[in-house]
């Protein structure tokens, strides 16, 4: 969660960018066929700096070799992703998708909402692969620190539908807490979900929950701050907002390698300005 290590809601763009694994290219692919030999090529291919004219020529080469490649067109639909040519990305994605949606969904839809802020199609993907896979349980994001569903709540929540995002928020966080699985932002977008609906008591339970997986984390300390300032217990708010401001200098916040506005996203000036107020 430090800044540093870019552990936050994409980790970074960068990972989450380069989402999807290699296959398995002797499991997935029948010795001898023309899309083995294209996936063996991308391991050479990719090691080729990411957009050179030599990778994208060579991507095309195995997708000539293999059209049903669908690795390939997302590899190659990552260069125009990161040089904001998103309609070539989409192009190319979209192709990766229809080859294999049960692979490539929740990776489209992670970067239509963390990146286009498309919350209607991103909704979509993930409905849609639920439908596919027969299950609520949609997997992770990109990098690997987010529960899809949080995503998908949040779509919802972004797209007016509050009752089935608070819904959603809910059975997430009653089965992950079931199976001991709890993630490091679940509690914190349930608890910032709440805090927007004024639901301030509901909120604090939480976040103070949030604080169990992460002490440290200044935007929870914050919202916090916020509440009990909102229940006019000022003293309590200054220790919150003391403790934002301490670990947001520390690193300890929400933030995204490449300077994306992640949601409910907080700066040091909104906790500067907080603790201004209640001194005067």
């Amino acid at each position: 969660m430090k800044k540093s290590s870019s552990i936050l809601f994409l980790i970074s763009l960068l990972l989450s960018i380069n989402a999807t694994s290699q296959p398995n290219c002797y499991y997935y692919y029948p010795e001898g066929s023309r899309c083995r030999e294209a996936c063996l090529m991308s391991e050479k291919v990719l090691e080729k700096p990411q957009g050179s004219w030599q990778s994208q020529q060579g991507l095309d080469s195995l997708l000539a070799l293999c059209p049903n490649f669908a690795y390939g067109w997302q590899q190659k639909s990552i260069p125009y992703l990161k040089r904001g040519d998103y309609a070539s990305w989409k192009k190319y994605l979209d192709k990766a998708v229809e080859l294999d949606p049960k692979g490539y969904l929740g990776y489209r839809a992670g970067c239509l909402f963390d990146i286009l802020r498309d919350y209607k199609s991103a909704l979509s993907d993930l409905e849609r692969l639920e439908q596919l896979t027969n299950s609520k349980i949609l997997g992770m994001n990109a990098g690997g620190d987010l529960d899809l569903r949080v995503i998908k709540a949040l779509c919802q929540r972004e797209l007016g539908q509050i009752q089935n995002c608070l819904k959603t928020f809910e059975e997430m966080v009653l089965l992950n807490e079931q199976k001991k699985q709890i993630g490091i932002y679940e509690y914190h977008y349930y608890g910032t979900t709440l805090f927007r609906l004024k639901k301030f008591d509901e909120a604090l339970i939480m976040f103070e929950k949030q604080l169990t997986q992460n002490n440290k984390f200044a935007d929870t300390h914050y919202y916090m701050g916020c509440i009990y300032e909102n229940q006019n217990k000022i003293e309590v708010a200054k220790k919150y907002f003391i403790e934002a401001e301490k670990n947001y200098k520390l690193g300890y916040f929400n933030n995204d390698a490449y300077d994306i506005t992640l949601p409910d996203q907080i700066y040091l000036k909104n906790i500067t300005n907080k603790l201004t107020n209640l001194n005067k």
